[in-house]
């Protein structure tokens, strides 16, 4: 087996620097007019291998298969070999859709470094001219989101959709590393991402097999010989470093609403260390996970919903596969100052700011209206999901530690570190031997170090919590904000222990949540 290396400045990849949508241009009358329903501007990459051992080197966007995926799919695609995937880091010169000029980017992942929605909506915002597409088009996107029209072959046309990893095999040897924040031992960051099993009940509701595309064979996801993952910053998973869900209807416009979610899907994989050591995890910074670092608005394992349909009857099915599991094998340590847990560092919604709305995922204020879907669309539903120790035991730690006038909790867990608004079903944990955070202000527990009700109660910050729920029925979501925990356990190696301010053999700081 040959090796080489891949060296740019932004997207290094193994097999290709970057996969992403084209931008169509031109002027519409009004919807359903000249939208050429066979156009398929999106990049697809099937049944191809990498075999060789490749070093990737970039400022950002790296990845051992591709430096970044932008409204593309990469199906069945293989990864054989030592594979090692290092962005250093770079200063932005110019705002795309989610990082500022100014700021400092350096996205890694085993086989990409982000998978994001269409080129001028994300990664290639600064390289839109006033003429492209999604320009023409924004105020009548507002105006049929805000209709609730079927607007899907429109947003195909402009890259508002998401980017899909199904059936990917990795195999040997991988080393994933970012000098600053999102490293993952498949991909960095995603928003909207699907990684799922390549069968038709992922595939076919796309454009390529929508209009006449074959399926190939169907296969799961595996990734095996894992051996670190590192970020210098926030955000490193042995799965992802952050995946999160995209917003139609903010990215179109601000102050839109919600629009639609794109949830992003984690399902059908299997993540192994390398033999008998293991992998590790690391973030300097915050959120790290032998899983997702930092998960918001997705469905992973069994929760997933491609399955769902009706019978002849009309009563609706999900008859999901016993496959759709998740799996992490042999994991022997993850660390980050905060938010270390063994699948999620972190899981529920994104930060919730003011008295009368919230900025979700960055994407602009959203009015207090919304609340009821915003509670829908960035809860995690997880179902099916095992995390396996090495055999001497796997450990977790937070390593923050509390500084005079600081009232930072610092928190760790063996399934999750801090839950909001996460619904887990069938979880279990295995190989367990230590979970610490600190002692002063720190909260650790064998399966969740903190587990509360997500959001709600921040966002009154002028208004009790009491009349909040009584605006637009908002009562209703009070339900989908409180964790729950089914059929969930853990298991400690011989010696295992939890050390924390707050420290339990389940729970560390249970505020909220029901456990059955």
């Amino acid at each position: 087996m040959n090796s080489f290396t891949v060296k740019a400045d932004y997207y290094a990849g193994g097999f290709s620097g970057v996969m992403r949508n084209d931008v169509m241009d031109g002027a519409l009358r009004n919807l359903g007019v000249d939208l050429p329903d066979l156009a398929k501007p999106q990049s697809l990459v099937e049944n191809s291998t990498l075999d060789a051992g490749v070093t990737v080197e970039a400022g950002s966007y790296a990845g051992g298969f591709a430096g970044a995926m932008a409204n593309s799919f990469a199906v069945n695609d293989t990864v054989n070999g030592s594979i090692g995937v290092h962005a250093s880091g770079v200063v932005l010169a110019n705002d795309t859709g989610t990082v500022k000029a100014g700021e400092t980017v350096a996205l890694a992942g085993g086989f990409t470094g982000a998978a994001t929605l269409g080129w001028t909506t994300d990664l290639g915002t600064h390289d839109a001219a006033d003429t492209n597409l999604l320009k023409t088009v924004n105020s009548l996107l507002t105006t049929a989101l805000e209709g609730k029209q079927d607007v899907s072959t429109l947003l195909s046309l402009v890259g508002i959709d998401e980017s899909v990893i199904a059936g990917v095999k990795m195999d040997g040897s991988f080393v994933v590393s970012s000098g600053d924040d999102y490293a993952g031992g498949v991909v960095g960051r995603g928003d909207g991402l699907i990684l799922a099993a390549s069968d038709g009940q992922h595939l076919n509701g796309f454009s390529f097999w929508k209009h006449g595309r074959t399926l190939t064979e169907s296969r799961d996801n595996t990734v095996s010989g894992l051996k670190s993952v590192t970020a210098k910053g926030d955000y490193a998973g042995g799965i992802a470093g952050q995946l999160g869900t995209a917003s139609i209807g903010g990215i179109v416009n601000d102050t839109v609403g919600l629009g639609g979610f794109l949830p992003f899907e984690v399902s059908a994989l299997t993540v192994n260390g390398v033999a008998d050591d293991g992998y590790t995890v690391t973030a300097t910074g915050d959120y790290a996970s032998a899983g997702i670092g930092k998960a918001t608005g997705g469905y992973i394992g069994k929760a997933t919903t491609a399955y769902k349909s009706k019978d002849a009857d009309g009563n609706e099915t999900n008859d999901v596969p016993e496959t759709a599991a998740v799996t992490l094998n042999d994991v022997k340590s993850v660390e980050a100052n905060n938010y270390a847990g063994g699948f999620m560092g972190a899981s529920g919604p994104g930060d919730l700011v003011g008295s009368d709305g919230l900025n979700l995922l960055g994407l602009g204020v959203l009015k207090i209206k919304g609340l009821l879907s915003v509670a829908q669309g960035v809860m995690i539903q997880s179902e099916g999901v095992t995390v396996n120790g090495v055999k001497t035991g796997m450990t977790i730690t937070a390593t923050g530690e509390h500084k005079t006038g600081d009232v930072t909790q610092y928190v760790a867990g063996g399934f999750v570190g801090q839950s909001n608004s996460t619904q887990v079903v069938d979880a279990h944990v295995t190989g367990l031997y230590t979970v610490f955070a600190d002692m002063e202000y720190g909260n650790a527990g064998g399966f969740v170090g903190l587990s509360e009700t997500g959001g709600l109660a921040d966002v009154a910050d002028d208004t009790s919590i009491i009349e909040l729920v009584k605006v637009n029925g908002l009562v209703t979501a009070v339900g989908y904000m409180v964790p729950k925990y089914t059929n969930t356990d853990v298991r400690y190696v011989n010696g295992g222990n939890v050390t924390a301010n707050m420290a339990g053999g389940y729970a560390g700081d249970f505020q909220s949540g029901k456990v059955d």
